[in-house]
C-alpha cells in the first residue's frame, strides 16, 4: 500500500490509467464470464435440453433473412427424418377470436 501511495504522489497519470485499465480489464471478465454462464445453462431446467434445437431457414417472409417459420411441407419433411422425434411449429398463433357483432367466435386454422 504504501508503495501504491509513493507511485501515486510520483506518477499520477500512470497510475490513474493502470488502475483504469485494471478496472476495465475486472469489467469486461466479468461481462464474458456472465454471458458465457448464461450460455450454457439457458433452458437447463428444462426436460431434455440438450436434444432440443430450433431450426431457421432463409425466407422471402423475412425479407430473405433468417427466420423460424417453416411452411407445412417443410415441417411434414423435417418430420420424416428417423433422428427428429418431434417437432413444434410456434411462428404464428393458430388460434384467435372473431368478433362479429356482439358475438365472439374462437376459431382455430
Amino acid at each position: 500500500m504504501k508503495s501504491l501511495l509513493y507511485l501515486f504522489r510520483r506518477y499520477r497519470l500512470a497510475t490513474l490509467l493502470n488502475l483504469f485499465g485494471l478496472g476495465v480489464a475486472v469489467a469486461t471478465f466479468y461481462l464474458f464470464m456472465t454471458q458465457v454462464i448464461y450460455n450454457r445453462t439457458y433452458n437447463y431446467n428444462i426436460k431434455d435440453h440438450d436434444r432440443t434445437f430450433r431450426l431457421e431457414v432463409k425466407t422471402a417472409l423475412f425479407d430473405n433473412k433468417w427466420g423460424c417459420h417453416l411452411c407445412r411441407p417443410y415441417e411434414e419433411i423435417i418430420k420424416e427424418i428417423p433422428h427428429v422425434e418431434q417437432t413444434v411449429n410456434m411462428a404464428f398463433n393458430r388460434q384467435t377470436n372473431v368478433t362479429v357483432g356482439e358475438n365472439t367466435i374462437n376459431v382455430l386454422y
